[in-house]
């Protein structure tokens, strides 16, 4: 799903203007990105959890040149599915 997409699935179940599904889209994201970046974890129960983890340095291998090249440590989002959610992918 697109965040265009979203906002049209928004837009159809509230009925209004297109403009104020779009601004709810925004502002929800915003709002999740600033939690992240914050460092927060965010629960929506039975759908699943958003947390920030770090990944450690690790070497791997050039592709071109074969030699190890160090890629340092980061932060990333990690997706946890919630039970309900899970239950319903399980069942397809």
């Amino acid at each position: 799903m697109t965040k265009r997409r979203l906002v049209e699935e928004v837009w159809k179940r509230m009925g209004g203007k297109k403009k104020d599904a779009e601004q709810m889209v925004d502002l929800f994201l915003g709002h999740l990105q600033q939690a992240l970046e914050s460092g927060e974890t965010i629960r929506f129960n039975d759908f699943g959890t958003f947390a920030v983890v770090q990944r450690a340095q690790r070497f791997v291998n050039h592709p071109a040149t074969g030699s190890k090249v160090r890629v340092p440590k980061q932060n990333t989002v990690k997706f946890k599915t919630g039970k309900r959610l899970m239950r319903h992918l399980q069942e397809e």
